[in-house]
């Protein structure tokens, strides 16, 4: 209750700002009304948020404009603040963790992971509409669903059903190969929605189950992982 009632006197007290008394005067007399009526039960607010929340509640009967949007950038650089710690030992945990996978020490481990160690960009126009120059030697990053495999290489194709050209409505179809993958997640299984991350090789033309056939590019060294849109 102490660590409470001290970070909240503290908010309070930036947001006094009765226009007849100095600032120091204005942060003191606030302060001791909220931090009395905490005490007392008058205001109980269950956490640090609300409790910021109700003292600037209580502020906005005695503040102009300008002391408000004073408050605000207070508060915004209080929480910035506060939160540093935590900011920063994500960036290290994060620089650690593309350091690991450089060095070989980590291998991918989510489908971001891999596309911040090949520097993957978005690829999901190839697998509409291939290259016709075919591939560029880049990595991609791409939605699929494993629809077939062929050997040791996995095809995805989607249009309105799987393996036929194009169903009654005419959408966009999709497809790629990926050959011999370098990583299939545990628990992948076909129709299942993945992410993939694979280097763009060249193009294949893939016979289609209604007679039709279709060119789509081919990806080495994929890494398949699982993937859910929520």
């Amino acid at each position: 209750m102490k660590w409470i009632i001290s970070l909240a006197v503290m908010s309070a007290a930036l947001l006094g700002c009765a226009q007849t008394e100095t600032y120091e005067e204005r942060h003191a007399r606030l302060s001791s009304e909220v931090s009395r009526d905490f005490v007392s039960g008058a205001i109980q607010p269950q956490t640090l948020g609300k409790f910021e929340s109700e003292c600037q509640r209580i502020a906005r009967r005695q503040c102009t404009p300008a002391d408000r949007e004073k408050v605000s950038q207070e508060l915004i650089r209080q929480a910035w603040v506060r939160t540093a710690p935590e900011r920063e030992a994500k960036a290290a945990e994060a620089a650690k963790i593309k350091a690991d996978l450089e060095s070989g020490k980590r291998k991918p481990q989510t489908w971001a992971e891999a596309s911040m160690l090949y520097q993957a960009i978005p690829g999901d126009g190839l697998a509409m509409r291939p290259s016709i120059s075919g591939g560029d030697g880049k990595y991609y990053v791409l939605q699929a669903y494993i629809t077939a495999k062929q050997g040791g290489s996995y095809i995805f194709w989607w249009a309105d059903s799987p393996m036929v050209s194009r169903g009654a409505y005419g959408m966009q179809a999709m497809g790629a190969v990926f050959e011999k993958p370098a990583h299939i997640d545990n628990g992948v299984g076909f129709n299942m929605h993945v992410k993939v991350v694979g280097r763009y090789i060249g193009n294949q033309t893939i016979a289609l189950v209604d007679g039709a056939s279709a060119v789509v590019p081919v990806f080495d060294n994929a890494h398949i992982f699982r993937w859910s849109r929520h």
